[in-house]
């Protein structure tokens, strides 16, 4: 009795030491995947002011300028989407305590100064850019995910499209600004706002996106389409 006693304790501990190690390796993934996000950001931050600077310091329409301007975009496009990728794989919307409450802060905050910022540049050098800004709620709606994934594709097959996603659920003054201007409830969700004029409601597919920009921008690619 007593040896199968002390082979039950023994296992009690063995069980006890693997789940330590796996709650131990599990929260240094999560504090590694952190800061990785943290330090992208601030890169990206860091690029945007940059970028920003350039393009008011920058003559209008100046081929050097605008040859800057359109190579400092793409960087930050790429930058951009990974960023993305990692806070989705990270879930940090959905994470508790202030450090990721702050993260998706910063975030959102450089995705409109993104969105924004192309619009300044497409507008200041006539690259004929398109900006998507897709407004979803992350729970509960899996047409926002599929939404998503639309513009994502879009994205691969004409590099001049810019989609931008942002929680319009999260709780930042700047969202809820956006919100009130283009008169959108959560009910809405997911919303597309094309060239930051142009809202379509509800999910849509690929072509029904096409054709919503063949309306709106009236655009060859769009129109044929050829994407």
């Amino acid at each position: 009795m007593e040896k199968y006693y002390l082979k039950f304790v023994f296992a009690l501990i063995a069980a006890g030491i693997v789940v330590s190690i796996s709650i131990i390796l599990s929260q240094y993934f999560s504090n590694s995947q952190f800061n990785s996000a943290t330090q992208n950001l601030q890169q990206v931050q860091q690029n945007l002011q940059n970028l920003g600077i350039l393009s008011i310091i920058g003559n209008s329409n100046s081929t050097v300028s605008c040859a800057l301007l359109k190579s400092g975009l793409a960087t930050l496009s790429s930058e951009m989407a990974q960023l993305g990728q990692q806070a989705q794989l990270a879930d940090y919307e959905n994470q508790s305590g202030p450090q990721y409450s702050q993260l998706v802060d910063q975030l959102s905050y450089a995705r409109i100064e993104y969105w924004l910022l192309v619009q300044r540049i497409n507008s200041q050098c006539n690259y004929g850019l398109t900006t998507l800004l897709l407004l979803y709620k992350p729970q509960n709606c899996q047409n926002c995910v599929l939404e998503g994934q639309e513009l994502s594709y879009l994205q691969t097959k004409d590099s001049n499209i810019t989609p931008v996603a942002l929680d319009g659920q999260w709780n930042l003054q700047l969202i809820d600004s956006l919100n009130r201007a283009y008169n959108l409830t959560q009910n809405d969700y997911p919303v597309v706002i094309i060239n930051s004029k142009y809202i379509v409601k509800g999910y849509l597919t690929t072509p029904q996106i096409i054709s919503d920009l063949c309306k709106y921008t009236n655009k060859t690619e769009f129109c044929n389409s050829s994407i």
